[in-house]
């Protein structure tokens, strides 16, 4: 297990390099005027020019998906699309591209989109976070093509550095080993269970608040979400760590149920919300926990399709509808969310059958 100082400043170097506002992208609809053109021009095209671009405080506009439904015998058809082409750490691309549609032969149910001049009818948009020296404001910026590509290279090149690996992994084993203890004392409800679950809770201080940092720096989380997660971890092992300890310190018993004795309900439901597969919900969005990100990577799940993991997250945020503070997050159980969906209840048919 990797716990040397120099590991974890290298970590937490590359978690604060990266580390920055989001740069939330937003697809624009057209104008009543573009829509009537013949064919979409340049100025469709370059977004970062629109009048109403901010990408400086931090909102995107890119053009959304357009095509005409008729190819007009005379006049022909156009369509304008866009797609974010790159999004990790403090870079974003997007590529926009403007041209024409026809039908492929002997299959007209399936449309070629063609852009017949890639010079100047598609482009690709580099942005950066850029954190000023001169005492001003940080902020997005535009970058040109050589320095986007200075940039990528070396955000490439941390991302290769081995320490990220030996972290995810360590982080892994440590979130293993804190539930399968948090499941033995579940089982058993002694003071020993207990305590061993409660110091592999404690192991996982930094690793929780430095892994989860990593993810949002690089994009696998909203920074939103890190920023709420932070606030639940340093509650958690601040407050609620110590005070379990010093409890059992002075408890003699062999037998300890933590629901008889509220701090250490307190800190059980907590840790479990780190430690079993769910969802956290922030702003509307399903985000998978730290346990379900690495499970669903692995497909753990029989029926595991696209369409279920994206079921999943849908019913979770519904649960959430009710929460008054979207700004926080909310964590949702895996076994809530199929429990909504009914499959709870219909393998526990299936197994009373056999």
């Amino acid at each position: 297990m990797s716990q040397d100082e120099h590991f974890r400043k290298e970590v937490e170097r590359l978690k604060d390099k990266y580390l920055c506002p989001d740069l939330e992208i937003i697809p624009c609809e057209l104008t009543k005027e573009q829509l009537q053109k013949r064919r979409f021009d340049e100025a469709d095209l370059h977004f970062k020019d629109y009048d109403f671009q901010d990408y400086k405080n931090g909102k995107l506009y890119i053009p959304s998906f357009y095509e005409d439904e008729i190819d007009l015998p005379t006049t022909g058809n156009k369509f304008i699309r866009s797609q974010v082409l790159f999004q990790k750490g403090d870079l974003v691309q997007v590529q926009a591209e403007i041209g024409h549609w026809k039908l492929r032969p002997f299959n007209t149910r399936h449309k070629e989109y063609v852009v017949e001049d890639r010079k100047n009818h598609q482009i690709e948009e580099g942005f950066a976070y850029w954190r000023r020296e001169d005492g001003k404001p940080s902020r997005w910026a535009y970058l040109k093509e050589e320095d986007w590509k200075k940039r990528k290279a070396q955000l490439e090149e941390d991302l290769s550095n081995p320490v990220l690996r030996e972290v995810e992994l360590d982080f892994y084993y440590l979130l293993n080993e804190a539930a399968k203890s948090e499941a033995s004392y579940d089982k058993l409800q002694t003071k020993q269970t207990f305590l061993t679950f409660l110091q592999n809770v404690n192991e996982l201080d930094w690793y929780l608040a430095n892994v989860l940092g990593l993810w949002a720096a690089f994009k696998l989380y909203p920074v939103s979400l890190y920023e709420s997660l932070l606030e639940r971890i340093d509650e958690l092992h601040d407050e609620l760590v110590p005070a379990a300890f010093d409890f059992c310190e002075s408890y003699d018993g062999e037998v300890l149920h933590s629901k008889k004795h509220p701090e250490l309900e307190e800190f059980h439901s907590k840790a479990k919300t780190f430690l079993i597969e769910g969802y956290e919900v922030i702003d509307g969005k399903a985000c998978l926990n730290a346990m379900r990100m690495y499970k669903e990577r692995q497909q753990t799940d029989t029926d595991n399709t696209k369409e279920m993991f994206e079921k999943y997250q849908k019913t979770a945020v519904e649960l959430c509808k009710d929460n008054k503070d979207k700004n926080k997050s909310t964590f949702v159980s895996l076994e809530d969310v199929k429990k909504q969906l009914g499959e709870v209840k219909k393998n526990k048919k299936q197994l009373k059958g056999r």
